[in-house]
């Protein structure tokens, strides 16, 4: 202890022989429990301790603060907080093996101790699981196990979920427990942060770096079976709990699980919340699927949540892509072209009606000849859709490249039409029924 040491210790201890001898009496008899056994010298390590914390002197701070863990446990909350800070200080530093054990199990008792003394057993269980995994990394089994004791209480500690899976994912590669386990823990990790990300925590950007790395080191187990393995069932109990739903929702477009838990899980939060969005991936998923009526019913309810042109021109597109699967055709090309009336600038509306023209030209025309004709309508589409709008161009130009070759040659346009027939009008008949003009493929 260097001189200004020894100087200041001097000065505490003659003023708190001062202080105590005019205060023992009511030590004695009203904090005898808070100051322990000897609370004439607890009083003087505490003052002690608290000025080299200050100074952050903490290896000088450590044998008074010890001496106040052993004898008054149940001096205040900050002594645990202090003595966290001093031995986690005292552990980074150290070099003798022996040493530094016998501190880290210190640090264990910090833990411990506040829990019997001052409650919030699952905020120090999960702090004491993480320091242990940082200082003995190999005996990830203990933290395992404090870890998923305190999850279940949900203790506002934002690296516990992060932590806990580090630890079953550790355990999963030793062969020590299954990946269907592993979803369980998964789902207690995510539970928990849910529960922060949906609270009014000021630390709302710490949880959801948490569920971000928790998903991250998750990715590699994540597919879809696994997922319905752990989350189906708990969607049959759970469907009234849109944060769990839609919790899982984000999990399965994040593993592009399209599957019928999908559906559900759709069905599940529009039942508890009209969403048009909800409702344009459930009629995307049934088009999918092929189950046309109920993409039907889908999409014209997401289309009676919206109010302007351009976003029902995309919904009339959708119920147009309804009957194209369906096979009505006319149908389609109707709502297309309704669809291109609210938005006349919509290129992917022309694209669409290019290609219906394409898979349907079969039902038009009697010979070869009336059949290519139909390429002709759907280029004029395709060069419509360009036009319109430059976004879609690079489809358009696409599509006019492949299809143009499908144009008759010279020679069928001069056995049909005649000698006069290239660059006249040229009506399509059927339910196509366009008026275009006659061109020769590029020989």
């Amino acid at each position: 202890m260097n001189h200004p040491q020894r100087h200041m210790m001097h000065r505490i201890a003659i003023f708190f022989a001062l202080l105590l001898g005019l205060t023992s009496t009511s030590i004695s008899l009203h904090a005898q429990g808070k100051w322990g056994a000897d609370s004439a010298k607890a009083v003087v390590e505490y003052s002690l301790y608290l000025e080299f914390v200050k100074q952050k002197d903490y290896p000088t701070a450590y044998p008074h603060w010890q001496w106040l863990f052993q004898n008054a446990p149940r001096l205040n909350e900050g002594l645990y907080i202090r003595g966290e800070k001093i031995l986690k200080s005292l552990i980074k530093a150290e070099k003798d093996a022996a040493r530094k054990s016998r501190l880290i199990d210190s640090l264990m008792m910090v833990y411990d101790q506040r829990s019997q003394y001052f409650n919030k057993r699952a905020k120090n269980t999960a702090k004491k699981a993480i320091a242990w995994l940082q200082y003995h990394p190999k005996a990830y089994d203990s933290s395992y196990t404090w870890l998923k004791e305190a999850l279940k209480e949900k203790p506002e500690v934002y690296a516990a979920p992060y932590y806990f899976i580090v630890t079953a994912v550790k355990r999963v590669k030793a062969g020590k427990q299954t990946k269907e386990e592993l979803m369980a823990d998964y789902q207690l990790a995510m539970e928990v942060i849910d529960h922060y990300l949906n609270s009014n925590t000021k630390k709302k950007d710490k949880w959801q770096t948490s569920a971000d790395k928790v998903n991250k080191l998750m990715a590699p187990y994540l597919d879809c079976d696994a997922i319905k393995a752990a989350f189906g069932p708990a969607l049959e109990k759970r469907k009234d709990d849109t944060v769990f739903v839609k919790k899982l929702l984000r999990l399965l477009e994040a593993k592009q699980c399209r599957s019928p838990l999908y559906a559900e899980a759709l069905e599940a939060f529009l039942t508890q919340r009209a969403d048009a969005d909800m409702l344009r991936k459930l009629g995307k998923y049934y088009l999918k699927t092929g189950q046309t009526d109920k993409a039907l019913t889908a999409f014209k309810a997401y289309g009676s949540k919206l109010k302007s042109p351009a976003e029902q021109a995309v919904v009339e597109l959708s119920i147009a892509d309804v009957y194209r699967a369906k096979g009505q055709y006319a149908t389609a090309k109707s709502h297309a072209m309704k669809a291109i009336r609210l938005n006349p600038n919509y290129g992917l509306a022309y694209i669409f009606l290019g290609d219906l023209y394409v898979a349907g030209r079969s039902a038009c025309g009697g010979n070869a000849f009336e059949k290519q004709a139909v390429y002709w309508a759907a280029v004029d589409k395709y060069i419509q859709a360009q036009q319109k709008d430059p976004s879609v161009a690079a489809q358009a130009n696409k599509r006019i490249a492949t299809y143009s070759k499908h144009f008759p040659s010279k020679e069928e346009i001069f056995f049909q039409l005649g000698a006069n027939g290239m660059g006249q009008s040229y009506t399509v008949k059927c339910w196509i029924n366009e008026t275009t003009t006659v061109r020769a493929r590029s020989e």
